[in-house]
Formats: structure tokens, sequence, C-alpha cells
């Protein structure tokens, strides 16, 4: 069970807890799931005065690897470059606290365990720049890289 979208606690019209499946609410189906077990993002992504990322290292490596994909002249290969950008990524959750910090040997085995497939390039480049971005809170971009590209996760 998902939760609708613009559902909230505020008890009016558009309040969970009235919701049929909600436990404890007007129903209670067998795929009730407390309001708990939802997907939210944590205290370290709410933080007012946490990072504001504009274009990152891992964006323009990833744009670096499309453009290699497209047959840009650009030194590297895509390879090269979406590994890099997958690396630096995860490792730039580091920017929101210890909590968040990945290290660089663990990014980087994960971004050698998925690399860049020839056949599916352009569809991993733009998935993993929606990622990156997404992640980062930098939902602007995601759209506009979606916009511009026309592949989104």
């Amino acid at each position: 069970m998902s939760l609708p979208n613009g559902y909230d606690l505020t008890g009016g019209a558009t309040d969970i807890t009235k919701s049929p499946n909600y436990p404890g609410g007007t129903g209670s189906g067998a795929d009730a799931t407390p309001i708990g077990k939802y997907s939210r993002p944590t205290s370290v992504f709410r933080n007012q005065s946490g990072p504001l990322f504009v274009l990152t290292y891992a964006e323009t490596e990833l744009l670096l690897a499309e453009a290699a994909t497209r047959g840009y002249s650009v030194t590297g290969s895509a390879a090269t470059h979406y590994k890099n950008a997958v690396s630096a990524g995860l490792q730039s959750l580091a920017k929101f606290g210890t909590a968040t910090t990945i290290s660089a040997a663990t990014a980087d085995a994960y971004a050698t365990a998925h690399p860049l497939v020839t056949s599916t390039a352009l569809k991993q480049i733009n998935e993993q720049y929606w990622a990156t971005t997404s992640i980062l809170q930098n939902f602007i971009e995601a759209w506009s890289n979606w916009r511009r590209s026309g592949y989104l996760n």
C-alpha cells in the first residue's frame, strides 16, 4: 500500500487516519500500514541550514558520460565518467552529516559493480542523474533533466 499524494495528519478531509486502510482510522483493511512505516525524509534532509547543491561533480561527470555516449569529443570514456559520477553521488551525501556518510571504498565498489552498459547507456546515465539530483534535494534540476532528456526513473 502506498500513501496517496496530499494526505496529512491535520484532521481535515485529507487526513490519512480517515483512509479506509489506515489502522485505527475509519477503516482497518488487511493491508493497513501505520503512518510510521511510510517513507519520508529524515531530519538530516529537513535541516533548514543544510547544504544546497547547484551543480555537483557527480552531475558534471554524468553530463560528460552522456556527451561521450552521444559521440561528442570529451576526454575519457563514457564508462569512466559514469563510474566517477555514481561514486561521487554516493559520497556527496556526507555533506548532510556523518549519519549519511558513505566511504569512498564502498562508493567505488558499488560503482564498479554497476557499470555502464552500452546498449542502455543513455537510460542509465539519465536515471542516475535523476537519482543524484533527487537525493540531493534538487528536484527542479531532476525535472529539468527529464524534460531535456526524456528519461525518468
